[in-house]
């Protein structure tokens, strides 16, 4: 065994290949070593520890660790104790990477470690700490004190693991580097959490731990998780991924194509410039599109989703939803609950879905379907298209020219200004066509129709119907069944095809309002309108007046408080 001493200045002493002892005494000291059990006494001064392999092989899986105030360096066989050493370098001769381990234990002091290339793990304890990882997919275990760390190239992962908290600046450099902050933990009598603070550069993954947490991303590719907690995460650049885990998290994606998940918890989530993917998950959520054409999915809780600008695609799917197109011809779908949808500008799509829905289209042509449910729909500017499905529901065209159609249920349908398309469906409705020249059809069920301003035309179907031309120029056929028929102001026309049944006309104005049966057959060849005229029963019944087809049992026209005297010829339209 050889004793290697040194001098008060700064020394750089090699050693043998066997068991050698270094006392470097004061000084910036350098020992380089390779083979042997060889103990290395620092004294003062900033000492370094350079241990030397000629070959990748004989150092792969070394280590360092400390017990009883000294380091120890396992590797190749041998074991090296360090006392007094600042800095820590492993090296060979050839370029190859390596896998390294060291482990700072509670040596305590300032320390330094440079691994260079390979896939190293570091464990950094008590005091404050310089680490070089060196090329390779790194692992770095934190812990208390003031740490410097440079992952450098590779896939390097940054794990806090100390309770006391940690005051850490990491340069990830290239590749995708972690940082995994789940180990950071209250203490144990009082249950609060450290002040923590770590600063880092070109970190791509950040996965939170259990406290509230705040973490900011650059312009690079970031992918932040929070887990517990109340966190917000905000990146700026690039394509990010936020996860909110639990808590009420705030998510800001900025500028790129973004991926947000609030997890569990009443989330605040924006996504930024560029086309976002953004979920709610579980809880009340907020979430904001922004810029570009968003892919915006509430799911449970009763959210607020809004897509601003572009063409969004918004789903509130469970809970009470409140949902806005903002800019750009969206598509919107509430889901289960009872859903609020506005579509504002651009032509939208919005479908309520399950529950009792509100909807409105606002600016542009939209196209609105509220499905099950008992809805109210609004298409507001535009020329609109709206069905209510099933359920009673409430539609409205208001601007426009507007189509609108109630299907299922006994609907309340306003066409308001334009000239406006009207379809009741199945059941009662309820139908208004009010300013234009609209066309309401009743289809199935006692339908009450009114036409109101404008030149319109009414059909009523099935159903025992009650009609109302209202102003202008009227067309009234009231299909099947027991109708009643009031023409209203302007000259009117009442229509009666095929079989009729019994069906009352309650205002005629003779000599105004026509009765047309051109449908009939009742003037055929050279026939005139006298001969078709000859074909019909006008009889009195009371004070009114009951007009038929003669041999015709099966349909008739009642005109209330009209003298049979009053009606010829000249009241029919027979073609």
């Amino acid at each position: 065994m050889a004793t290697i001493t040194g001098t008060s200045g700064s020394d750089a002493p090699t050693g043998t290949p066997n068991d050698d002892i270094y006392d470097m005494l004061a000084g910036d000291d350098t020992a380089y070593t390779s083979f042997g059990n060889d103990e290395i006494n620092g004294g003062a001064g900033y000492d370094t520890y350079y241990f030397h392999a000629p070959f990748l092989e004989l150092v792969q899986g070394f280590s360092v660790r400390f017990a009883n105030g000294q380091m120890i360096f396992d590797g190749l066989g041998f074991t090296d104790t360090l006392n007094l050493i600042e800095r820590l370098f492993v090296v060979t001769d050839n370029t190859s990477t390596f896998s390294d381990y060291v482990d700072l234990g509670d040596f305590g002091g300032d320390s330094q470690i440079w691994t260079y290339g390979g896939d190293d793990e570091i464990f950094i304890s008590a005091g404050d700490t310089t680490v070089d990882a060196g090329a390779g997919n790194d692992i770095v275990h934190l812990n208390s004190g003031t740490n410097v760390i440079y992952g450098q190239a590779g896939d390097d992962t940054f794990i806090v693991t100390n309770s006391t908290g940690v005051n850490t600046t990491i340069y990830g450099g290239a590749g995708v580097d972690t940082l995994d902050v789940r180990g950071l933990t209250p203490d144990p009598d009082t249950g609060y959490y450290p002040q923590t603070y770590i600063a880092f550069s070109s970190m791509e993954v950040i996965i939170g731990g259990s406290l509230s947490e705040t973490w900011y991303g650059g312009d690079e590719d970031n992918e932040f998780y929070g887990n517990d907690g109340d966190d917000n995460l905000q990146t700026f650049g690039g394509n990010d991924s936020l996860i909110g885990g639990d808590g009420d998290d705030n998510l800001e994606g900025g500028d790129g194509l973004d991926f947000l998940a609030g997890g569990n918890g009443n989330d605040t989530m924006d996504g930024g410039d560029g086309d976002d993917r953004m979920f709610g998950e579980a809880g009340s959520d907020l979430l904001r599109g922004g810029l570009g054409n968003d892919y915006l999915v509430g799911n449970e809780g009763n959210d607020v989703l809004v897509g601003g600008d572009g063409a969004d695609n918004i789903q509130g799917r469970d809970g009470d939803d409140r949902m806005y197109g903002e800019a750009g011809h969206d598509r919107m779908l509430g889901g289960t609950g009872n859903d609020y949808l506005v579509g504002n500008e651009g032509n939208d799509l919005l479908i309520g879905e399950d529950g009792n829905d509100e909807l409105h289209g606002r600016e542009g042509d939209d196209r609105i379907f509220g499905e099950a449910g008992y809805d109210v729909i609004l298409g507001n500017e535009g020329n609109d298209y709206l069905v209510g499905n099933e359920g009673d529901d409430v539609l409205a065209g208001f601007d426009g020219d507007d189509n609108l159609h109630g299907r299922e249920g006994a609907d309340r349908i306003y066409g308001s200004i334009g000239n406006d398309w009207i379809k009741g469906g199945a059941d009662d409705d309820y139908l208004v066509g009010n300013e234009g020249s609209d066309a309401l059809f009743g289809e199935d069920g006692a339908d009450s129709m009114h036409g109101r301003e404008g030149n319109d035309r009414l059909w009523g179907g099935g159903g025992n119907d009650y009609m109302k031309g209202g102003d202008g120029n009227d067309y009234l056929d009231g299909g099947d069944k027991f109708d009643a028929l009031f023409g209203e102001g302007g000259a009117d026309t009442f229509a009666f095809i095929g079989n009729w049944r019994h069906d009352r006309i309650m205002d005629w104005e003779d000599g105004i309002d026509v009765i047309d049966l051109s449908t009939q057959g009742l003037r055929t060849g050279v026939e005139t309108a006298t001969d078709a005229f000859a074909k019909l029963s006008v009889v009195q019944d009371g004070a009114d007046t009951i007009v038929s087809i003669t041999g015709d049992t099966y349909n008739s026209i009642t005109l209330i408080g009209v003298d049979a005297a009053d009606i010829d010829v000249s009241d029919f339209n027979f073609a």
